[in-house]
């Protein structure tokens, strides 16, 4: 955003996600998690996990188009069944693995993916990249952290973590932000974005994780296209196309498949 870099934006979401997670904390009067351990296992989700792969989407969206981020990010599922997989948090099939890659075709289809269109490499790796720490951290706070914390006290914890960490790297690198670029849009988008898309939304995500499992709850990945191509057509009369129907029926369609298909144990590829 104009006035914010990358880490600059990642400080500022974190903070709004913050504050409205630390009013719950205060308000249901929830105690923060205890023990040396949970604490490190918190603070790498929020410095690997959160941080880095927030940061560098950030940046690589300069270099690609918004289409080409959002089938990259449809990957994460796929890429979170594979990590779950090979530390033996989840099983295999071949109806998971199928849905979740017709799922990412239809997410392609929905926002209008084409093949040959303009993506720097380099900016398309480090989403790639980004997108691959995002998975596995879904898996390691399945593994290690949810089971042991509840979600909201969790959240906020992270959340403080990142935006000490976040800040702390962007007066390094970046200096104080040019307070004179940053427009009141600027502001409030950055502010929704943390309260609602962070705040909120990293609520839900690891609620999710802890109680349909790290996979499941990446598929809201395929959902965020979806809504914002619907959101165009409703809210600034926008086109809804063929393409949107075809693909939000493909998303759906992978999504069923995968939750419907036979578990088969890890490393068989029969039906």
């Amino acid at each position: 955003m104009q006035g914010l870099t990358p880490l600059w934006l990642v400080s500022v979401r974190t903070l709004a996600g913050l504050l409205v997670l630390a009013l719950a904390v205060g308000v249901r009067r929830v105690p923060l998690p205890r023990g040396r351990a949970v604490w490190l296992h918190i603070a790498f989700l929020a410095v690997p996990a959160n941080v880095a792969p927030w940061a560098m989407v950030a940046w690589a969206q300069r270099g690609v188009t918004s289409a080409m981020t959002a089938v990259l990010y449809s990957l994460i599922p796929l890429a979170t069944l594979l990590i779950a997989a090979s530390v033996s948090l989840e099983r295999l099939s071949t109806a998971k693995i199928a849905g979740l890659a017709l799922a990412s075709v239809g997410t392609a289809v929905t926002v209008g993916f084409a093949p040959g269109e303009d993506g720097d490499l380099v900016s398309v790796l480090v989403i790639l990249a980004a997108c691959a720490l995002l998975a596995g951290g879904a898996v390691y706070a399945k593994k290690f952290v949810t089971a042991r914390v509840p979600a909201l006290p969790m959240v906020t914890v992270q959340l403080g973590m990142a935006f000490l960490v976040s800040t702390v790297l962007a007066l390094a690198a970046d200096g104080v932000p040019a307070w004179s670029l940053l427009t009141p849009q600027v502001i409030a988008a950055s502010v929704t974005l943390g309260a609602v898309g962070t705040g909120v939304a990293f609520l839900i995500y690891y609620t999710l994780i802890e109680n349909i499992g790290a996979t499941n709850a990446t598929m809201i990945t395929y959902i965020t296209p979806v809504i914002g191509v619907i959101a165009g057509g409703l809210v600034l009369d926008e086109p809804i196309t063929v393409s949107l129907l075809v693909g939000g029926a493909a998303i759906v369609f992978g999504v069923w498949i995968s939750q419907t298909g036979r578990r088969l144990p890890i490393g068989r590829t029969g039906a």
